[in-house]
Order: C-alpha cells, then structure tokens, then sequence
C-alpha cells in the first residue's frame, strides 16, 4: 500500500475539509489518512482510510454520558484507531456492509486482543467489548475482502494496527507541540504541516 495523508475533521454536523485556517477545537476527533489500493482496478474501492479518533471528542460529540474512556486513558492518551475504511475516489463513504454472509468472528483475532484493546478500544460504555469491532468489521471489514491483502477479519485487523502504528499520528503530532485537549485549540494548517512532513 502506499499512503497519502489528507487531513480531514469529522464534525458533529458532518465530515467536511476545512478551510486551513480553521482552529480545531474539541468537536474535531476524526483524523483520516488515505492508503491506496495497489489493485485498484479489482476493487470496488480505490483506497483505504484508516481513520483515527481523539476518544474525548468522539465521546463529547458521539456518545455523551455512556462513554468509557480506556483504563490508562490518563497515564496514556492517544489517538485510537476508529477503523479502515475502503473508500472510492469520489470521497463519499462507502462502499459499505459488503458481505453480510462474513459475520464478526473475535476468536478469529484472539492473538491480536492485546493491540486492539489498547490502540482500538470500544468506548461505548453500555457495550459489549468487541461490538465496535463486529461493527467496523461488518460495515467496512466486509468490502475489504475484496483485496488479497485483507482477505480475512485477522489480516483485515492486522493491517489496521500496522497502519496506525506505522503513521503514529500522536507522536507525529506531540512532536510539533499539537497534543488534543478539550481545551486547546490548534490551527488546521499547523495540523496538516506535521502530518505531511512527517
């Protein structure tokens, strides 16, 4: 795969590019990079966004009282991951719920459990654990079988983690002195500056 980062804030009234001078505040808490396809012309999709999230946001914006922010949320914030999205060139979401017959299996990514609890944890306090997965698996987990590399929930699963730790969006942006609060307000263009020198 190769990747091409596009900032993109996901706000409470939708997912918009922002104009660079826009100051992001607490509502911003989705972050995409694009991952291009290496077949394109074999998928319904053209590339990959492997989409992270601020959990504080998420959950101001999302899900409110219900929120379960991960144990060692104070000793460790981070970005998460929120999930890896095939999408088409046009920008719209989707595809999405692909293979319905592919139903969410967690003994199948048992050996990953450690890396998903920690870099994508289900929030939604009311929840069972692995029902974020079972949904990001069952929206768009399902149209990625349609390439060899992600042929399977466990290679599916895999490539995520690799690819929000080989971006380390919260490294990247810790080193240029941008780390989320629900306080902080930080320029978009100063954002995408560290992002793409990175």
């Amino acid at each position: 795969f190769r990747s091409a980062i596009s900032v993109t804030c996901y706000l409470v009234s939708g997912a918009i590019s922002l104009p660079r001078r826009f100051e992001m505040g607490p509502i911003c808490f989705l972050l995409f990079a694009s991952i291009l396809s290496p077949a394109l012309a074999q998928s319904p999709w053209d590339l990959l966004l492997i989409v992270q999230q601020w959990i504080p946001a998420f959950c101001k914006g999302e899900i409110g009282e219900n929120c379960l922010l991960p144990e060692d949320w104070t000793t460790n914030p981070r970005w998460t991951i929120h999930g890896l999205w095939p999408t088409t060139m046009n920008g719209y979401d989707g595809p999405n719920y692909c293979k319905n017959s592919s139903t969410f299996n967690a003994s199948a990514v048992l050996d990953l459990m450690p890396e998903l609890l920690l870099y994508w944890p289900n929030c939604l306090g009311n929840e069972p654990q692995d029902s974020f997965w079972e949904h990001e698996w069952s929206k768009h987990g399902t149209c990625a079988l349609s390439d060899a590399l992600l042929a399977t929930q466990h290679s599916y699963f895999s490539a995520a983690l690799n690819l929000y730790q080989g971006l380390n969006i919260s490294l990247i942006l810790a080193k240029n002195r941008i780390v989320p609060s629900l306080d902080a307000k930080y320029h978009l263009s100063d954002i995408v500056d560290a992002l793409t020198q990175a």
